[in-house]
């Protein structure tokens, strides 16, 4: 066994952003939109007013979860866990409710099925997001290269997930707009322990951003993010925007299913009880289920999120989230600074 890097692969709880002169008079007047795409591709770029994406997973995002975010300029990704039939359907129906973007998931077989890529971009999806658990792999860069011979330039790839630079740039140069990044951290994920594989969510950032700045590319910071204040340590990472998959969970908009005393299940897709829901049956699992609270409105938690990113941006001294990762600066810290930063009355 080589050491893939002999420096220390910081995490969120290492690392705090140090204060810096401000000059913001609201956190109101922060811009928080972001850009994602590539340069070379400029008409499948795709603009979110808030950078916040759901996950693809059935307990978090569908019709209605991918609605509420589009009305406050966030992005939902459908999920494919159900027939083609159903997914085609609820496509066409979010077209004609005239939504920004339409965002739907795809697995890599699906991506070589010629008729029903063909068939989603004519329902009105505008962003594949062709969803893996390691996306280093020949097959899914093959399935990448595949998915951008297929659609128009104006279409949107969004690939995932890698944890190394490496399995980045692979993905760029196969025709992805963007990339999710981390593997291992998703509050429901289990693959850490099960195949001891993955990496801080944070130093995965750090390691892609170089090239993703070269290349004019975006990061989807993917797994392990429980606080906005993880999400804007991810933006000063680099990240152009944040996927969550328990943190929009138990909402009204999210698809609900109930265990047998009523509460709200949230699971990993590659939970034995997920996997036994849309295959029938499991060999293996690298997720788990657990339970959520009731949360109301998705669009409160949005304005929360806002606020939290915006105050973020407001003691790092800037006025755009564009330009936090330029400007933010951290010091790492002691284990004993998680317990002094948590409230303690």
């Amino acid at each position: 066994m080589k050491p893939y890097s002999k420096n220390r692969a910081l995490c969120f709880d290492d690392i705090l952003l140090t204060p810096q002169e401000g000059r913001i008079q609201s956190r109101g007047d922060v811009d928080l939109s972001m850009v994602l795409g590539v340069d070379h591709r400029p008409d499948a770029k795709i603009c979110l007013g808030v950078p916040i994406i759901a996950s693809p997973m059935d307990t978090v995002c569908d019709e209605e979860m991918m609605e509420a975010l589009d009305n406050v300029g966030a992005l939902g990704v459908l999920h494919r866990y159900t027939s083609r039939e159903e997914i085609l359907a609820k496509t066409s129906r979010l077209h004609d409710k005239g939504l920004n973007n339409i965002a739907v998931s795809v697995s890599t077989k699906d991506v070589f099925d010629k008729d029903y890529i063909y068939q989603l971009d004519h329902a009105g999806a505008n962003v594949f997001c062709i969803d893996t658990a390691n996306g280093h792999s020949a097959l899914t860069i093959e399935a990448t290269e595949e998915l951008r011979s297929k659609v128009f330039d104006t279409t949107h790839i969004m690939v995932g997930n890698v944890s190394t630079v490496e399995g980045f740039a692979a993905l760029i140069e196969a025709g992805a707009d963007s990339v999710r990044v981390g593997i291992g951290g998703g509050s429901a994920c289990s693959t850490r322990i099960v195949s001891g594989h993955g990496a801080p969510l944070l130093w995965s950032l750090q390691q892609c951003v170089g090239v993703a700045n070269l290349n004019r590319s975006a990061i989807i910071a993917d797994g392990g993010v429980r606080s906005t204040g993880d999400m804007v340590k991810s933006f000063a990472a680099g990240a152009s925007a944040v996927m969550v998959g328990s943190l929009l969970a138990g909402h009204d908009e999210s698809p609900r299913k109930y265990d047998e005393e009523g509460n709200i299940i949230y699971r990993g897709m590659a939970s034995g009880e997920a996997q036994k829901d849309w295959r029938g049956s499991f060999d293996s699992e690298e997720g788990v289920s657990g339970r959520v609270p009731a949360r109301g409105p998705v669009e409160q938690t949005i304005k929360e999120f806002r606020y939290g990113i915006a105050s973020g941006c407001s003691y790092s001294g800037v006025q755009s989230l564009r330009n936090l990762h330029k400007n933010a600066r951290y010091i790492e810290v002691s284990d004993l600074t998680v317990n002094e930063s948590r409230p303690r009355i």
